[in-house]
């Protein structure tokens, strides 16, 4: 069983298992979570996902520097979530 906690992981599994059983079956999501997973999954290429996540990953090193504070962090991340999405 794979474990939430590994964006790689998941990431793969979504190139994978397209559909909710699948990812349900070989992760262990509840089905709540595996539905959200494949329909969110739909909007962004693998490039776009690695993209956002390194990004989260940045701005959340600058929050925990004192960089930034953490209602600025998040938007960073949504705005750059956004820009994936409605291009």
């Amino acid at each position: 069983m794979l474990s939430a906690f590994e964006p790689n992981t998941i990431m793969q599994a979504l190139e994978q298992w397209q559909n909710q059983m699948d990812l349900m079956l070989h992760t262990g999501m509840n089905e709540f979570r595996a539905k959200k997973l494949v329909m969110q999954s739909k909007n962004f290429s693998m490039k776009g996902l690695i993209s956002l996540y390194l990004a989260a990953s940045d701005s959340d090193s600058d929050f925990k520097h004192g960089l930034i504070d953490e209602r600025y962090s998040l938007e960073i991340i949504l705005v750059k979530a956004s820009a994936k999405t409605a291009a």
